[in-house]
């Protein structure tokens, strides 16, 4: 759940309670460093299942204590995205409007139902040369993902809309990429679009 948490299903706790399985996983994992904004991550199970895992598991017995400040941080977070529906709809408001920019553009990408958003470049090379561009001309940081991380000829930019960004922020955004897609010769196709508005599902 490290990219749901906080951000998807009542309260914001996840994928599983969005679709009301949660009581069918023995353990659920997630993050405090993503929708939460802080640092370290969780385990939640049986508690025979956690006393194994602080008994036999590496890199638990191998890491340090959380600093108390970024626990406070990280419980205060928790705490208020459990009664806040505002970020949640407006990571959905800029994950939409992100959405229809590039559908607009005719520049592909891949959503299935996450406001991660995938755009398909397919070659290594230039998706290198296209974060490099965004970064230093438009002062936007978007990461490459190539081989191995995912198979050659499916290179894509990761981008992620998030709350805090405005929406006079996503549209410069899809306006630069678009500007480094045209110089680049990026591939142009009809977008695959399929996000539901999770701003309603709280």
């Amino acid at each position: 759940e490290v990219h749901a948490v906080g951000m998807y299903g009542p309260q914001g706790a996840g994928i599983a309670a969005r679709e009301g399985l949660a009581d069918r996983f023995t353990v659920i994992m997630g993050t405090l460093a993503k929708g939460f904004g802080t640092n370290g991550g969780y385990i939640a199970g049986p508690a025979e299942v956690i006393e194994a895992v602080r008994m036999f598991s590496r890199s638990f017995i191998f890491t340090t204590a959380m600093p108390p400040a970024v626990a406070a941080a990280a419980l205060a977070a928790v705490r208020h995205l459990r009664s806040s529906e505002a970020e949640r709809q407006r990571l959905w408001d800029n994950a939409q409007l992100m959405h229809r920019l590039l559908k607009e553009r005719r520049i592909p990408f891949i959503s299935d139902l996450t406001h991660i958003v995938s755009v398909l470049v397919r070659e290594e090379t230039m998706c290198k040369r296209m974060s490099t561009a965004l970064l230093e001309r438009h002062g936007v940081y978007v990461q490459a993902i190539n081989a191995p991380s995912v198979r050659a000829g499916e290179e894509i930019l990761r981008v992620a809309p998030g709350a805090v960004h405005s929406t006079a922020e996503v549209e410069m955004f899809v306006s630069a990429l678009d500007q480094v897609w045209k110089e680049f010769g990026g591939p142009r196709a009809e977008a695959e679009i399929g996000l539901r508005n999770e701003g309603d599902q709280g």
